[in-house]
C-alpha cells in the first residue's frame, strides 16, 4: 500500500479514535484481499466487546469455526491495539483499553443490533463460570442482553464479594461496573445497583470524592423505583461518608434512615437470611456513632442487637455469606464498650470471642483480606486492653502480630487508604508500649516511620482528620523521647 493509500484511510477515520483503529487492519494488512480485512475488521469489533479473548472466545463471538478462529486471532494479534493476555490463556489476548472502550463505543452507537448480537454471545461464553473473573465478565455482558436480569446478578456478586471473595473481588468488580457507568447506558435498577457497588467500594477504601452526589443520586432513584434496599444502601452511604466527615449527628440520622428501610425490607422479604444480616449491621452502624460519642449504654444495646441478629442468621443457616464474621465483629464492638466502661475482664472475653472466630475464617479462606484485617484488629484490642492492664510484653506481643498482617494487606494494596491507615496505628500502638518498656531508641524508629507515612499521604492531598490528628499525635510522642523535657503526652492505643 502506498504512502498515498495510507494517507486516504488515515483521513477518512476522521480522527475518531474507534475509525483509527479499524483502520489499523488496512495499514498492518494492505497485502491481503479486501474481504479478509473485512473479516478481521469485524474480528477486531468482536474482540473489542468483551475484555479479552481466544479461539473459542472469538469463534462463539463470529459464529465460525475454531480453526477460523485461530486465523483470525493470529491476524490481531499482529495489530499493534492488540497484545497478548497471558492471565487468560496461552492464546488470549486483549483490545487496548483505550481502544477497546471507542470500539464498544462505535459498535453499540452505529451498531447497535450487532453489540446486541456480541454481547449476548460473550454472555454465553461466560454462563456457568466458577471463578469470580468470570462471573463478572458473564455479569458485564449480561447488562447488555437484559439489564433487568444483570441488576439482580449485580446485588448478588456484589454480596458474595463483600462479604465472602473479599476486597480483590469487590474492587474488581467495582472497576467493572464503572466503565459500565461511564458508558451511560444504564438504566432504572440497573444503574442504581451499579452506582451503589460502586461508590461502597470506593469509599470503603476512603476515596470520597463524588461519593455524596452518587448516594443522593442513588437514594432519588431508589425512592422512586420503590426499592427500599436501594433506599437503605444510599442513606448508609451518606452515614459512612458522615462518619469520615466527622459529622456524627448528621451520619447518626443517616443511619437512622438506613435502618428504617432495612428493616422495611427484610419484612418484605422474610426468607431472606441476607436481609436479616444486613438490619443487624445497619444496628452496627448506629452503635459505631453513639460509640464516638461516648454514649456507651445506648451503644452496646445496638451493638447487642446487632450480635442477636448475626446469631439468628448463623443458627438458621451458618453458611450465609459473612453471617460469622459479622457475629465476630459484634464480639469486638461489645467488648470495646466493655473496655470503655472500665470491665477489663468482660473485655477480654468478647475480644477473644472475636479472635476465634477471626483465626476460623481465615483458615478457611485464607485469600480474603478484609478477615485478614478482622484478625489484626483482633490482635490489636486484645494488645490494647494488656497496654491498659500495664502487661507490656503481652502488649508487645499483640501488636507485632498485628502490624505483621497490617505490613501485608498495605503492601498488597497500597491505595487504599484505610488499609494504610491501619498499618499508622498498628505502628504508633507499637509505639507506645516499647516507650513503656524504655526501648527508646526502637520506639523512635517505629515512630518515624509512622510519621513518614502518615506526611506521604497528607502529601497526596487527603483531608481526612484522623490523618492530621495521627500526625499531632506522633510528634508529640517523638518530642518526648527526644527531649523528655518536652511535656506529658496523654496515652492510649489507636484503634483501627
Amino acid at each position: 500500500m502506498d504512502p498515498a493509500e495510507q494517507l486516504r484511510i488515515l483521513e477518512g477515520a476522521k480522527g475518531h479514535p474507534g475509525r483509527l483503529a479499524l483502520a489499523t487492519v488496512d495499514l498492518a494488512h494492505g497485502d491481503l484481499k479486501e474481504e479478509e480485512r473485512v473479516a478481521l475488521k469485524m474480528a477486531l469489533k468482536a474482540a473489542a466487546v468483551p475484555h479479552w479473548v481466544d479461539e473459542h472466545i472469538l469463534s462463539a463471538l463470529l459464529s465460525i469455526e475454531y480453526a477460523e478462529a485461530l486465523r483470525l486471532l493470529v491476524g490481531l494479534r499482529n495489530l499493534q491495539v492488540v497484545e497478548p493476555f497471558p492471565a487468560r490463556g496461552e492464546r488470549a489476548a486483549n483490545v487496548h483499553e483505550a481502544t477497546r472502550k471507542a470500539l464498544r463505543k462505535l459498535v453499540r452507537e452505529d451498531e447497535s443490533e450487532l453489540f446486541q448480537s456480541l454481547s449476548t454471545r460473550a454472555h454465553q461464553c461466560f454462563v456457568g463460570s466458577t471463578s469470580f473473573h468470570g462471573r463478572i465478565e458473564e455479569l458485564y455482558h449480561l447488562f447488555a442482553a437484559d439489564q433487568e436480569a444483570a441488576a439482580i446478578e449485580c446485588a448478588r456478586l456484589d454480596n458474595e464479594a463483600t462479604t465472602v471473595a473479599g476486597p480483590q473481588t469487590w474492587v474488581a468488580l467495582a472497576a467493572m461496573l464503572s466503565e459500565l457507568l461511564a458508558e451511560k447506558w444504564l438504566r432504572g435498577r440497573a444503574f442504581l445497583e451499579a452506582l451503589l457497588s460502586v461508590n461502597e467500594c470506593w469509599l470503603n477504601r476512603g476515596e470520597t470524592a463524588g461519593v455524596e452526589e452518587a448516594a443522593q443520586t442513588a437514594l432519588d432513584l431508589a425512592k422512586q423505583l420503590n426499592n427500599s434496599r436501594g433506599a437503605a444502601r444510599a442513606y448508609a452511604l451518606l452515614g459512612d461518608l458522615g462518619v469520615l466527615q466527622v459529622h456524627l449527628e448528621l451520619a447518626l440520622k443517616q443511619f437512622g434512615e438506613a435502618l428504617s428501610y432495612y428493616e422495611r425490607f427484610a419484612f418484605e422479604n422474610p426468607g431472606n437470611l441476607d436481609a436479616q444480616r444486613e438490619l443487624s449491621v445497619a444496628h452496627s452502624r448506629i452503635g459505631d456513632v453513639l460509640f464516638r460519642q461516648d454514649r456507651l449504654d445506648d451503644a452496646l444495646d445496638a451493638f447487642r442487637k446487632y450480635l442477636a441478629g448475626a446469631q439468628a442468621v448463623v443458627s438458621k443457616d451458618p453458611n450465609v455469606g459473612g453471617a460469622l464474621r459479622e457475629v465476630g465483629v459484634a464480639h469486638s464492638k461489645i467488648g470495646s464498650v466493655f473496655a470503655r466502661l472500665g470491665q477489663p475482664d468482660k473485655a477480654m472475653t468478647k475480644f477473644r470471642e472475636h479472635l476465634t472466630i477471626a483465626e476460623q475464617l481465615v483458615s478457611e479462606v485464607p485469600e480474603n483480606t478484609e478477615w485478614q484485617r478482622d484478625l489484626g484488629v483482633a490482635h490489636s484490642q486484645l494488645g490494647g486492653l494488656f497496654l491498659e492492664q500495664n502487661q507490656f510484653e503481652n502488649a508487645l506481643s499483640e501488636f507485632e502480630q498485628d502490624l505483621a498482617i497490617g505490613r501485608d494487606l498495605a503492601a498488597k494494596d497500597p491505595r487504599n487508604l484505610e488499609l494504610q491507615h491501619d498499618l499508622v496505628a498498628s505502628l504508633i500502638n507499637i509505639g507506645i508500649t516499647l516507650i513503656h518498656l524504655s526501648r527508646r531508641e526502637e520506639a523512635k524508629r517505629i515512630l518515624r516511620e509512622a510519621e513518614a507515612l502518615v506526611k506521604d499521604t497528607l502529601a497526596t492531598g487527603v483531608t481526612i482528620e484522623h490523618w492530621s490528628a495521627d500526625l499531632r499525635n506522633i510528634q508529640a510522642r517523638l518530642a518526648v523521647l527526644i527531649d523528655p523535657d518536652a511535656g506529658p503526652v496523654r496515652d492510649g492505643r489507636l484503634e483501627h
